[in-house]
C-alpha cells in the first residue's frame, strides 16, 4: 500500500475525505452517469460488480440506486474509509471487503463488471493494477474508470491547472499562487496523476480489447476496457 492510501487509515483524514465536497461536483456528477450508462449499454442486469478504492461509497451508491446489479463488493485499502462506507450504505446487496489495489488481489468469485472512482490514480503501476482487474473478470466482463488523469505535455497540464483556477474563481492577482498551492496539495495527497495515453496502453498491454476513453472534460475521464472471451 502506497503512502497516500495509508494515510486514509487515520480517523480524521477518513472523515475529512468523507464530509468535504467534491472538487467540481458537478464535473464527478456527469463523470458517474457516464460509467453507469456504460455499465447499463454494455451488461446485463443482475450481474456483480466491484469497486476499488471506493472510499466511503460515492459511486457505489450510484450503482445500487440504478438496481442493475445483484451484488456488488465495496472495496477499500483503508479500514477506517470501509467503516464510513458501512455506516453510509447499509443493503442486503452490497458487501465489504478490504482490498488493496497496489497488491495482488482476487474477488470471491469471478466479475462481470470491474469500477473505480477517482481511485487509481494513487497507483504507481498502472499496468499491474489492470492486470489484477482483468483476472477478476469473466471473459466479456468490463472494466470502466473515471479518473484524475494528466496533461501529455506542460502545455496541457497547465491549461488543466487553469481550468481548475477557474473553478474555484481564483482571482487573477492570486492565479500563480493558487496553482502552487494546487500542485503541492496533489502532491502531498500522493497523486500520481499520468496521461490518458498511459491508461489506454496499459490497459492493452493487460490483455483488455475495446480499450477507449469516452468521456474527458480536462483533469477527468472516463475509461472503457473489455475482457475478451476465450
Amino acid at each position: 500500500m502506497t503512502r497516500a492510501l495509508r494515510a486514509y487509515n487515520d480517523p480524521e483524514r477518513a472523515r475529512r475525505y468523507h464530509t468535504a465536497q467534491a472538487f467540481d461536483p458537478p464535473r464527478k456528477a456527469r463523470m458517474f452517469e457516464v460509467m453507469l450508462d456504460l455499465l447499463q449499454g454494455l451488461l446485463p442486469a443482475g450481474g456483480k460488480a466491484l469497486e476499488l478504492g471506493a472510499g466511503s461509497g460515492d459511486f457505489t451508491k450510484v450503482l445500487l440506486d440504478s438496481g442493475h446489479f445483484s451484488k456488488i463488493i465495496l472495496t477499500d485499502g483503508a479500514e477506517e474509509m470501509l467503516a464510513l462506507a458501512q455506516t453510509e450504505i447499509q443493503n442486503e446487496r452490497v458487501s465489504f471487503q478490504q482490498l488493496d489495489f497496489t497488491q495482488r488481489w482476487s474477488p470471491p468469485e469471478l466479475l462481470d463488471a470491474v469500477v473505480s472512482s477517482m481511485a487509481l490514480h494513487h497507483a504507481p503501476d498502472k499496468l499491474f493494477s489492470f492486470q489484477q482487474a482483468f483476472e477478476a473478470l469473466k471473459p466479456g466482463g468490463v472494466l470502466v474508470i473515471g479518473d484524475h488523469i494528466a496533461g501529455v505535455s506542460e502545455v496541457t497540464h497547465r491549461l488543466i491547472a487553469l481550468e481548475r483556477a477557474r473553478v474555484k474563481q481564483v482571482p487573477e492577482e492570486h492565479l500563480q499562487e493558487w496553482l502552487q498551492q494546487d500542485a503541492n496539495l496533489q502532491a502531498a495527497q500522493g497523486n500520481i496523476c499520468e496521461p490518458l495515453d498511459v491508461y489506454l496502453t496499459s490497459l492493452r498491454q493487460a490483455g483488455f480489447l475495446h480499450v477507449d476513453c469516452l468521456w474527458r472534460d480536462h483533469w477527468m475521464a472516463v475509461l472503457l476496457a473489455v475482457k475478451p472471451y476465450d
